[in-house]
């Protein structure tokens, strides 16, 4: 029994601890600081034990060492078998927890270990979170410690006005030590990341796939069996579009990046722009058609094919220079040479090949003596022939599609059965000759 007291039983140091930090109600820290009468008094022969505890997380029984992940919180409580030594006249014996900052040795009082740092005045159970609002970490001794149950004959709650707490007020040497338990609070796991991605990007992150821009939180569990948070401040840029409405004349083309497009019609196409991103570009095309740049030779007579143009004449002899006040669609040369006709529909502008005209001695008709009518027509004519001539009417081709001897008068020319189109008619009488353009519209 000796023995067993001896065990059980540290004669040790009487020392004064003064308030170190009041943090809420029945829950103290008391720094060691102040401390007195550290000599060794003589064992007591007392029994007193600080029994056993049972510690929780969360609610959970842990055994030591124990890890607190953040916001968890640790609850120590006594299993009402300790046995508190007799206390100091007017002072009231009590269970207590000493803290230490590294390894206790429990072979020897608090005060002569080095890693011994203070006392929680709680009473015989203890509770804190692993929080903004923890006791532990509050008093600066870090995240890693180690509490101990300790009986003490001098509690102080009789409102001691030495403001001091004691575990051996009397120096008989009769406290009690029990079992430490090693606590280690967990620091917050969190993990910030920025992303920007392009229009239809998106990020997954665990279980989760995010798609439009926003901070998104995600917890996780960590290899410590603790949460991990994962905010993610996500940016969905803008998808890039344009669209161009373009026109060019035939044979053109319009090249969007690596691609030329030369026919009418709406094209897309995806290019990659100075963010990275795709930059979608519609293209609305339109090809001009081709203008036609034959000429019917009825020399002297020129007529250019196109029609709804603005023409301009050409002296291929003389460098291709315009030949001055020619702008109608029929040209009538008056001296043998090579001639051209610049046709220009709307924006486009091309130029027939040169076409070879001989003039002959035959004079010329007279405008007012080549009148047909209606013009345009839808088939049949009437002439008014100063004198009998030959009429011959050819197409925009050069083919003759009609010819025929009229008398002097007026004459009527039946055309219904040839197509629609634009014709001319030359009439020749004797030296004289000349060109009329017709229309036949049905």
């Amino acid at each position: 029994m000796k023995k067993k007291l001896l065990l059980m039983s540290l004669c040790f140091f009487t020392f004064i601890v003064s308030y170190a930090q009041s943090i809420s109600s029945g829950l103290i820290y008391v720094g060691k600081n102040n401390q007195t009468n550290l000599n060794r008094m003589p064992f007591g022969g007392c029994v007193t034990n600080a029994g056993t505890t049972t510690t929780t997380v969360d609610g959970l029984p842990v055994s030591s060492p124990v890890l607190v992940c953040t916001n968890s919180c640790i609850s120590i409580n006594s299993n009402n078998d300790f046995v508190l030594p007799t206390p100091v006249a007017g002072e009231l014996a009590e269970l207590n927890f000493a803290i230490y900052i590294g390894p206790p040795n429990t072979a020897i009082g608090p005060n002569s270990d080095p890693n011994f740092s203070g006392y929680f005045w709680t009473g015989k159970d203890f509770s804190d979170c692993n929080n903004a609002s923890s006791v532990l970490l509050s008093v600066g001794l870090g995240n890693h410690f180690w509490l101990v149950p300790i009986t003490m004959d001098d509690s102080d709650e009789n409102g001691n006005p030495n403001a001091a707490i004691n575990y051996d007020n009397n120096s008989d040497g009769c406290f009690s030590l029990g079992a430490p338990i090693e606590f280690t609070f967990l620091p917050a796991i969190i993990n910030n990341q920025n992303i920007t991605l392009c229009s239809g990007g998106s990020v997954t992150v665990g279980s989760n796939t995010y798609t439009s821009s926003g901070t998104f939180t995600d917890v996780f569990a960590a290899s410590n069996g603790c949460d991990s948070t994962v905010t993610t401040n996500l940016t969905i840029l803008t998808a890039i579009t344009s669209s161009q409405a373009m026109t060019v004349c035939a044979g053109g083309s319009v090249t969007v990046g690596t691609t030329t497009h030369n026919t009418t019609g709406v094209f897309t196409d995806v290019l990659t722009a100075a963010n990275g991103c795709d930059s979608t570009v519609t293209t609305n095309l339109t090809v001009d058609p081709t203008i036609d740049v034959t000429v019917t030779n009825a020399s002297p007579v020129l007529t250019a094919n196109q029609t709804g143009a603005t023409y301009q004449w050409l002296d291929c002899n003389n460098s291709n220079q315009a030949i001055a006040g020619e702008t109608n669609q029929s040209y009538t040369a008056t001296v043998s040479g090579s001639y051209a006709v610049e046709i220009t529909v709307g924006n486009c502008v091309d130029t027939s090949a040169c076409e070879t005209v001989t003039v002959t001695s035959i004079h010329s008709i007279s405008e007012s003596s080549l009148a047909i009518y209606p013009n345009p027509s839808t088939g049949v004519v009437t002439m008014n022939l100063v004198s009998a001539s030959t009429i011959e009417i050819t197409n925009a081709l050069g083919q003759i599609v009609f010819e025929k001897q009229l008398n002097v008068g007026k004459q009527e020319i039946d055309l219904t059965s040839i197509v629609e189109g634009v014709y001319f008619v030359k009439v020749i009488s004797g030296k004289q000759q000349g060109v009329k353009r017709i229309v036949i519209s049905k």
